[in-house]
């Protein structure tokens, strides 16, 4: 706990003798131990304008989830590392106001050594032979270790399984944490969160008659298995922001480790083997010596999904979400894009089956109050389109994984080569898949709501399109001037003309024609020119709205019957 020597040092300041001969000289070159005042030079810089962060250290109390990387004794709660970091947060540069750091750093580790591994230790052989691994049913030898891992009763639920990690031991460590570093801090002392290095690691402890523990703890990687942990990982650390009793907004940065690397470890992308370069036409001499080549792969397409949340500057949306408790999955996570035309709803389902979603948009029409138009009263809900990583079983990988290494079956060369599948892939080489929504719930859904069926073993977002009903008398209103939208006749056997009449000058151009039923399901959508009119005989006899672009941005609304 020499958090006084580290703090006395990094502001310039002697400090403790052995602790400098036992740390800073290990780590600093010799100039580095005569200047050392890192908080002036970084804050008081014209030139520059840093933020500083302070490491503060990881959970040292059993059944946490996210631990010390290193097996550290069990320690006291007391008078800790990040007790007296917390101790300096309203510290300031003598002299000025200027507070002396921004934020505090943790390494969330999930480390196989004091979660799952004496569990897969003993549910999964480690002397596999052949035949090779069935996608196409599960395979009995790998049921227990995957199925446990990812939450689900039967077999059994392994303790530190990722379900429970994401569903209630992530908020524990932080809540933990936070116990120390006051994350709900709103004062001018408050700090920020970074987490510089998230990720799991396969650690191994020596077990007594067990061997190859490090292997065999790493046969979750590259699987849909860790894809899913890391996608909803990735999703928790987001919503921690808008939980209670944290401050809004203060996890700012989080870095996952690693990018790449060289073994079969949970990075985004790993260098190349045999069956990479056999999959591809690769001669492997063109990659010889020092020359390296890397293949995406399931945490990659997982990462590529919620890249999405950044491309479209999405917005978190808090949501009612009611599910069966048999039911294995995390919660969905809901956002919507800042021109409020599509829902994103991000979702894992650890089934190997269908999971059937039905969203309801009544909550969303306080998004949608206007100050002409007034409140909704309605919202529809169009036909979702499914973008999602797609596998057949839980051990399904995008290529190099240590379950290959442990089953004898696979090997390079020879007469008898047989190489490891790429599963993931195995239809689309961005791993990806993006199809209409074909919904299979077990009830009809009512109007304002939709239904959404996702495949079994699968990760990913839907994007449902959004269209807003404004009171009749209001329907034909714009936020600009007078302008209305006017169909006729009305109402019609099979053609509707348009026309858009401003101050009573018919010349606004119409751009795009959308047909919604009083359902909110969009039916039809079509660009038109010069045409003023369009055909809507094969519609069925009722009501139904159209939605109008113009060429200025403007939307329109107006009501019609099909007779």
């Amino acid at each position: 706990e020499n958090f006084g020597n580290y703090w006395n040092y990094i502001r310039g300041f002697a400090s403790d003798p052995t602790w400098t001969t036992n740390f800073a000289s290990y780590v600093f070159s010799a100039p580095m131990l005569t200047d050392h005042n890192y908080i002036n030079a970084f804050k008081l810089d014209p030139l520059v304008a840093c933020k500083i962060g302070l490491p503060a250290r990881n959970i040292d109390a059993p059944l946490y989830a996210f631990r010390e990387a290193d097996p550290f004794p069990v320690g006291p709660i007391g008078l800790t590392w990040n007790s007296m970091l917390r101790s300096k947060y309203a510290q300031q540069i003598p002299g000025t106001s200027i507070y002396c750091f921004d934020a505090v750093i943790l390494h969330p580790y999930y480390i196989a050594r004091d979660n799952y591994q004496v569990d897969i230790s003993m549910l999964f052989d480690d002397g596999y032979t052949c035949p090779v691994f069935d996608y196409t049913s599960l395979d009995t030898r790998l049921e227990p270790a995957f199925t446990g891992i990812l939450g689900k009763t039967s077999p059994m639920a392994l303790f530190g399984n990722f379900r429970d990690l994401i569903r209630y031991r992530f908020i524990e460590s932080y809540n933990f944490q936070n116990i120390a570093l006051n994350f709900g801090l709103t004062t001018a002392i408050k700090k920020d969160l970074w987490t510089t290095e998230w990720n799991i690691l396969a650690d191994a402890k020596d077990l007594e008659g067990e061997e190859n523990e490090f292997d065999r703890n790493q046969i979750y990687h590259n699987s849909y298995a860790s894809g899913m942990v890391i996608f909803e990982w990735w999703l928790k650390n987001l919503k921690l922001n808008f939980t209670n009793p944290y401050r809004e907004n203060f996890f700012t940065y989080a870095t996952f480790h690693n990018y790449h690397g060289t073994e079969n470890v949970n990075n985004l992308i790993v260098d190349a083997d045999c069956a990479d370069f056999e999959q591809y036409g690769i001669d492997p001499d063109d990659y010889s010596g020092t020359d390296r080549l890397f293949l995406r792969r399931t945490n990659y397409y997982a990462m590529l999904l919620l890249s999405e949340v950044i491309k479209s500057r999405l917005s978190y949306l808090q949501a009612n979400i009611y599910q069966g408790v048999a039911n294995p999955n995390n919660q969905p996570t809901v956002f919507i894009d800042e021109n409020q035309e599509y829902l994103y709803i991000y979702f894992s389902n650890l089934k190997d089956g269908e999971q059937h979603y039905i969203i309801n948009s009544d909550n969303l029409i306080s998004l949608f109050i206007d100050p002409i138009l007034g409140t909704p009263i309605g919202i529809g809900l169009g036909n979702a389109t499914i973008y999602c990583l797609d596998a057949e079983q839980a051990y399904s990988t995008s290529g190099k994984s240590t379950i290959y290494d442990l089953n004898t079956c696979y090997s390079c060369g020879g007469e008898t080569e047989v190489l490891h599948p790429f599963e993931i892939r195995a239809e689309n080489p961005m791993a990806i898949r993006e199809f209409e929504n074909i919904p299979n719930c077990l009830t009809e859904p009512k109007p304002g709501e939709t239904c959404v069926t996702v495949p079994g073993y699968s990760l990913g977002y839907f994007k449902i399109p959004i269209s807003v009903f404004y009171p009749p008398e209001k329907n034909n209103m714009d936020l600009v001037g007078e302008t209305k939208l006017h169909v006729y006749p009305n109402p019609t056997s099979g053609n509707l003309n348009i026309s858009l009449k401003t101050n009573n000058f018919y010349f606004n151009e119409i751009l795009k024609v959308s047909i919604i039923n009083v359902a909110g399901q969009l039916l039809s959508q079509q660009v038109i020119n010069n045409s003023r009119s369009i055909q809507v005989d094969n519609l069925s006899s009722g009501t139904y709205y159209l939605k109008v672009l113009d060429q200025n941005g403007l939307t329109h609304f107006a009501s019609f019957i099909k007779n």
